[in-house]
């Protein structure tokens, strides 16, 4: 279960933080991947780019995560879910 938002730095930048949480009872998770797409003020999608998250998230465990986002200039909002993830 991804749970986050996102907000600009002073430097102008997106950053999306928050926690990943795994409900599974005895698989852990690794390398989670998250699908953002990128919309303009206009709300017309830009782009959409992956990101992925690499750490261990053992059966019922959760990670907090922040990462800074290269989107394209003329971002004005953004949506994002959890699309992947690698059993270990």
């Amino acid at each position: 279960t991804l749970k986050a938002d996102y907000k600009k730095n002073l430097a102008g930048k997106f950053v999306l933080e928050g926690s990943i949480s795994n409900r599974a009872k005895l698989t852990t998770f690794k390398d989670v991947e998250i699908e953002i797409t990128y919309f303009s003020k206009t709300k017309t999608k830009i782009e959409t780019d992956k990101i992925i998250i690499y750490e261990n998230i053992a059966a019922g465990g959760q990670t907090d995560f922040k990462q800074k986002l290269d989107a394209p200039d003329e971002t004005e909002s953004l949506s994002f879910l959890l699309s992947g993830a690698s059993v270990e």
